[in-house]
């Protein structure tokens, strides 16, 4: 007899460790989807933000009227950053990216003043730098506000056409991640099929069977889950050695949000596959638990 209560102690808990290790695989997943759509919505972000707006200025523009724009553009909620290009800076960019020097051969320097605007994300679209740059107009030392319509405008769509395949792909592996942790659980209830019967039949009440196996499934929840953030952050840490773009990624405002999804996702379907495993075995009678 405690040959066979050893055999089955050793049986449950090489199943625990299998369950709990299979769970944990299953979180990693789910916490790397998290991260690539973290990390793609960053990228779609930036690239929105290297979006430039060009202030061109009068000739005949003044400190003071700087000084006014300047603040206005330092306040605009709509404006990440700006940069002041002066006539002389202007003509050597001209120089260093043409190598011809127009006031060479005119006599004076044919190119004007301007601010290089870097945009919000949030307002790097035509209809919102259309209302933008009448704005700005209203500025009497502006001359024009010039950026690229067409190409912001294929940019948008090429984000939102890439965002929305990347966010199906994300729906469909989420989606089997989950089928397969439930099904996990569910196996590991099912290996203990009998034992809910026996108690069962001894007239325990269902809450009663429940609770051990709900919390047990929680607990291994909660230690894949454990495990599986570690995992991911030190996978980020590895990654980070050799690609700068993943340091930022280990700084709790990416963190949170990467180990609230594998905690919630980790603890919910544990607990929801438990309970409906163990109230499928409290409804079937003995005769079918052979099948």
């Amino acid at each position: 007899m405690p040959k066979i209560h050893n055999k089955n102690n050793l049986r449950f808990s090489n199943m625990r460790i299998t369950t709990t290790f299979s769970i944990t695989l299953v979180l990693f997943v789910i916490g790397l989807l998290a991260f690539t759509f973290i990390l793609a919505n960053k990228i779609s972000i930036q690239t929105r933000e290297n979006v430039a707006v060009t202030l061109i200025l009068r000739d005949s523009t003044n400190d003071i009227e700087k000084e006014r724009l300047e603040n206005y553009l330092s306040i605009a909620p709509y404006i990440k950053s700006y940069q002041y290009i002066s006539k002389e800076d202007a003509l050597n960019e001209y120089i260093n990216d043409l190598g011809e020097d127009p006031s060479s051969f005119l006599g004076f320097n044919p190119l004007l003043a301007s601010y290089e605007l870097k945009m919000q994300a949030a307002y790097a679209h035509n209809d919102s730098l259309k209302n933008i740059s009448q704005r700005l107009q209203t500025f009497d030392i502006i001359f024009d506000v010039s950026y690229q319509k067409d190409i912001l405008q294929l940019l948008n769509q090429n984000i939102y056409r890439i965002r929305f395949i990347f966010t199906c792909i994300v729906a469909v592996l989420l989606f089997i991640a989950i089928v397969l942790m439930n099904n996990t659980i569910r196996l590991s209830i099912y290996s203990k099929r009998f034992i809910i019967n026996t108690m069962k039949l001894v007239g325990a009440k269902p809450s009663f069977i429940r609770r051990p196996f709900i919390w047990q499934s929680i607990y291994t929840g909660i230690i894949a889950s454990f495990l599986a953030f570690g995992a991911l952050v030190g996978a980020i840490f590895y990654l980070q050695k050799d690609y700068t773009l993943f340091k930022e990624f280990l700084s709790t405002e990416y963190l949170i949000p990467i180990a609230g999804c594998i905690f919630i996702v980790g603890i919910f379907i544990t607990w929801f596959s438990a309970l409906f495993a163990v109230n499928k075995y409290i409804r079937t009678t003995t005769d079918k638990l052979y099948y």
